[in-house]
């Protein structure tokens, strides 16, 4: 049985005829004795609240720890699917801005080699074009090279006559002068004409 403040009080003992104890000694001892057992009991009340408290405070505690660890991990996981995103999104940009600069790299190379072959073709046109002015340029000299010189004779009544054509005017020319001359003179001779027809 639990010893409490009422059940010490209450608590009788059989009388002995002789050789007993004080009763009176006795309740004053019981008395005293049950409020220092009441002081206990109170005590332990206090004691168990107090740890009923604390193990509360430690289950929040822990119920703290689990949300964390939980916040924790979730947060961990976001950030690894956000880190893999961003990976891979950075790759996909990365593979389209390689894609694309090749493409231009292609199209530039494309453009240059269209105008290298576009140079290439000039310098041969120019090339045809600078043999065939040669080409004409020296048949010319052939033709006036081999151009025969008439000689200077006085027609019949030794007297010129009042006028010449062009023609013989410029056969003279030809006769007085070297090839060079004459045709430069052969031309001057053809202006006169143009500009006397106008």
């Amino acid at each position: 049985m639990a010893l409490s403040k009422d059940n010490i009080i209450s608590k009788h003992f059989s009388k002995k005829i002789f050789g007993g104890l004080n009763e009176f000694e006795v309740r004053d001892f019981l008395h005293v004795l049950a409020e220092d057992i009441r002081h206990l009991n109170v005590l332990v009340e206090k004691q168990n609240q107090r740890i009923k408290e604390l193990e509360e405070r430690i289950q929040d505690y822990r119920d703290r720890e689990q949300l964390l660890k939980r916040s924790i991990v979730s947060a961990q996981e976001i950030a690894d699917k956000i880190q893999k995103d961003t990976e891979q999104k950075s790759q996909l940009i990365i593979a389209r801005a390689n894609d694309k600069s090749e493409a231009l790299i292609r199209q530039a190379r494309s453009s240059l080699q269209s105008v290298y072959n576009d140079i290439a073709s000039l310098k041969r046109l120019h090339l045809q074009f600078k043999s065939s002015l040669k080409a004409s340029l020296q048949s010319q000299m052939d033709l006036l090279e081999q151009t025969p010189l008439f000689s200077l004779s006085l027609p019949e009544g030794g007297e010129f006559p009042e006028e010449k054509s062009s023609v013989d005017t410029s056969v003279e020319d030809e006769k007085l002068s070297s090839p060079e001359e004459a045709e430069e003179m052969t031309k001057e001779k053809t202006k006169e004409k143009e500009y006397k027809k106008l």
